[in-house]
């Protein structure tokens, strides 16, 4: 903090925007004992708008250079620890992205304070409406009624999504004037309450004497005895509560109000955990579980990080929540990263069972202002935060343990848009700088996790058994050539899955079917020219979606009719082709139309309270089969659940990447784990066209070990992670002549700068995404620490140089620094 002196400091300030660098604001001389890194301020952008800004650095004014100025501060206390500043700044050089855009991405959307054009009417505005168009008369008159509108709210008035030339128009007229403002997004959630005035509050006596002024009204008097029956140890009473009894209503209070016996008082309420919850002492540990836990008390004293290798069902939950207990004890904080939102509902209320009103969740469901509440609640230095990636930039000021569960898992990655980090080496970043410890528990270690284990990086923990000696399921391989050959298909399912379902469903067990494919066919094709209904903005087939009877892309969002014949004039019906996780729901059905069907995937899951629901009719079991994607294969627990058949296994396996392999026996091994988790050993059918494939022995096997030793020596001989780094280096356009010329540029920069290990331009599998073109490069390096930087700088810089070039300056261009 600065104190007011004679020389004038500058501010270095990041604002939420793809800007390169910082922008300086001088600040007022009354403002200087405000003045501290990691303040939110109000700053002016360009001629009119205002923005939000965090203050990053602070320097002496020494030069001539005129700047503008803070226009205010926004909060008394900081909003952004050092550590996360330093945080921020690591995710911006690691993963060459501005740091305007790790702020952006950090920031709740209700704490970003951004200026919006607000319209009102001219001084020289008469009701004359001669010369008017209908819009314009209708703009006017709404003006006229409200005084003063935003531009979008002028637009939903108008049913317009675009109003710039009505805009113009008016202001040719001279009937509008336009201003721009700032408006705070967030909004206390605030309840009236009812108080003792000071000259009855813990008065006994002098609530009696209120008893006789109210003697004329029964009303009056019944409600000051509902008030004393039901206040809190604080007496007060929410107001509603009066106005909900018979007979009385909201005059009752504003009579005794008006009498100087009550007052009212606006409190602000938490959205967060609403009500108390009673908590119960956990399950205590079993010896197998005593001794891993006690192995990570024993990593910890000389390490800061430890991978947890435990099977499936092997109770890994339990060792954290032990290990977090002690954490709370100390006052100290917890950050608990689940790969996505899916996992969260069985472990929160495992968790709050535990810890109760300790447990905060974060997530992308939450809603604007529930962010900015629980981003505040982090700023007390106590509690249990459970929430996905972007859990990480929540402002901690003790964060001291840090839990990684399902650590192997893909979704810990930020694909679009920038930053593109990835979630679990973040946290690990994050909890190093922090001075806390981090355990990364999985049943399926990615293949880097576990060579820092091998390579000592890491402590390593197994846990070899199922909590209560449970064994792990029996998985068993159907060979679908056989089964076709044989003619023993119904639909895509052969007669051993048939009959197994059947058996479970007799016995009331629960069945899990995936497929790794959500809507209803991949595509509808022509039998005899093979016409399938692409999108206008992708090269990729649309996806059948049965229900909305629509054909969908997964990329764009495009939507289409379905098509009933071929365009190109063949007398056949486009036919479906493949099958997705509403065909398999329709098909179950048929085949057993007395059970209980329910779906779990994207599409069946948007809603804020969607995974909970079905979760728990699982629970319940008012569901007998659950047909999912991937979601149903993550740290799902179900006591009555026996089978899980996986009906294609080979489209996992035969996916174009260097991890398709290590995918597919983690997904795999995940989805299975799933059987048998309480009382008899699951069973785990898998079908396949390739039974012999190595990655499905394995996952029979259970044998995570061969898998490791092939992939790394596949991955060694040919140079991919963890023996290198890979940086991605995409670039788009809406032409194709130009993003091939761009490509060309920057493939000379490149192959002159690092000589080997440039792979590319290539066309990506979809070469084409919302209408521009990709090409990308990868570059594979051995290098690390500063001169892997070195590297990273240069890709930026020679973005920089490619759109100098002759018609490249519109070209988009994008960075990963790590490829998953």
């Amino acid at each position: 903090m600065f104190q007011s002196s004679s020389v004038k400091k500058i501010a270095e300030i990041v604002v939420p925007l793809g800007l390169k660098g910082t922008l300086s604001y001088l600040i007022k001389d009354q403002d200087l004992h405000l003045a501290e890194l990691g303040m939110r301020v109000e700053v002016p952008i360009g001629k009119k708008k205002i923005t939000t800004g965090i203050i990053c650095n602070i320097l002496d004014y020494e030069d001539e250079k005129e700047y503008k100025e803070i226009i205010q501060f926004l909060d008394e206390a900081p909003l952004i620890s050092p550590v996360h500043l330093r945080f921020w700044q690591w995710i911006s050089s690691y993963y060459m992205c501005t740091l305007g855009q790790v702020m952006n991405a950090a920031l709740p959307a209700n704490l970003k304070i951004s200026s919006e054009t607000l319209i009102s009417l001219s001084p020289f505005y008469e009701e004359d409406m001669a010369g008017l168009s209908d819009t314009e008369f209708l703009a006017t008159e709404a003006l006229n009624e409200q005084g003063t509108l935003a531009v979008k709210e002028l637009q939903l008035i108008l049913n317009k999504t675009s109003i710039a030339h009505l805009i113009k128009s008016l202001l040719q007229k001279r009937l509008i004037y336009i201003k721009e403002s700032s408006r705070d997004k967030y909004k206390a959630k605030t309840e009236t309450y009812i108080h003792w005035s000071a000259a009855y509050h813990k008065n006994e006596q002098a609530q009696e004497i209120a008893f006789e002024l109210c003697k004329r009204s029964d009303r009056q008097q019944k409600a000051l005895l509902y008030f004393l029956e039901n206040c809190d140890a604080e007496h007060k009473l929410l107001r509603r509560k009066i106005s909900q009894q018979p007979g009385l209503d909201s005059s009752v209070v504003t009579a005794l109000v008006k009498k100087e016996i009550w007052t009212l008082k606006d409190h602000v309420l938490s959205r967060l955990n609403p009500l108390p919850l009673q908590t119960i002492a956990p399950p205590e540990l079993s010896k197998d579980q005593m001794r891993a836990y006690n192995a990570i008390q024993q990593v910890f004293k000389t390490k800061n990080n430890c991978l947890l290798h435990g099977v499936t069902g092997s109770g890994k939950t339990q060792i954290y929540i032990e290990l977090i207990k002690e954490r709370i004890a100390k006052q100290e904080q917890t950050l608990y990263l689940l790969p996505e939102i899916a996992l969260t509902t069985q472990l929160v209320k495992r968790l709050q069972m535990v810890f109760g009103k300790e447990v905060f969740v974060y997530h992308s469901k939450l809603n604007n202002q529930e962010r900015v509440e629980l981003y505040r609640e982090a700023r007390t230095g106590k509690g249990i935060f459970v929430g996905a990636r972007s859990a990480i930039f929540l402002p901690f000021t003790n964060l001291k343990f840090v839990v990684i569960d399902e650590a192997h898992d893909g979704s810990f990655k930020q694909q679009d848009p920038a930053p593109r980090y990835q979630g679990r080496d973040a946290a690990l970043y994050l909890a190093h700088i922090a001075g806390a410890k981090t355990l990364l528990g999985t049943a399926t270690p990615s293949i880097e996790s576990y060579t820092n284990a091998l390579k000592g990086k890491y402590g390593f923990v197994e846990l070899k058994e199922r909590f209560g000696k449970i064994e792990l399921p029996e998985i068993e391989l159907i060979d679908l050539k056989k089964a076709y050959k044989q003619n023993r298909m119904q639909q895509q399912f052969s007669k051993k899955m048939i009959d197994t379902i059947r058996d479970c469903l007799s016995r009331e067990k629960q069945v899990i079917v995936f497929q790794n494919r959500r809507g209803y066919a991949p595509r509808l094709q022509c039998d005899t020219c093979g016409y399938h209904q692409n999108c206008i903005k992708c090269d990729i087939s649309l996806t059948y979606h049965k229900y909305k009877e629509q054909m969908i892309c997964h990329y764009c969002g495009h939507k289409e009719k379905p098509a009933t014949k071929c365009p190109n004039g063949h007398d056949h019906q486009v036919r479906i082709k493949g099958f997705g996780t509403e065909k398999i729901e329709e098909d179950i059905q048929l085949i057993f139309p007395s059970a209980r069907i329910g779906r779990m995937d994207l599409s069946s899951s948007r809603t804020k309270k969607a995974h909970e629901r079905i979760i728990k009719q699982v629970e319940n079991r008012e569901i007998d089969i659950l047909v999912g994607t991937q979601m149903v294969s993550k740290g799902l627990d179900f006591d009555n659940l026996e089978l899980v058949c996986v009906v294609n296994a080979d489209q996992m396996i035969q996916f174009p990447d260097f991890r398709a392999g290590e995918r597919a026996y983690q997904l795999l091994t995940q989805v299975a784990g799933r059987a048998g988790r309480k009382e008899k050993k699951g069973k785990v059918l898998i079908q396949t066209f390739n039974p012999d494939h190595p990655v499905l022995q394995d996952v029979i096997r259970g044998n995570y070990t061969l898998m490791f030793n092939r992939e790394s020596e596949e991955r060694k001989l040919f140079r991919y992670p963890p023996f290198t780094k890979i940086l991605k280096l995409q670039i788009k356009h809406k032409d194709v002549y130009i993003v091939e010329k761009a490509a060309n540029y920057l493939k000379k920069i490149l192959v002159s700068n690092f000589e080997s290990g440039v792979l590319g331009p290539s066309i990506p599998p979809i070469g084409r995404v919302n209408n521009l073109y990709i090409r990308e490069f990868l570059i594979k390096r051995n290098t690390a620490g500063t001169e892997l930087q070195r590297e990273k700088d240069f890709l930026k810089n020679a973005i920089d140089w490619l759109k100098k070039q002759d018609g490249c300056a519109s070209v988009r261009a994008i960075l990963d620094a790590d490829i998953y």
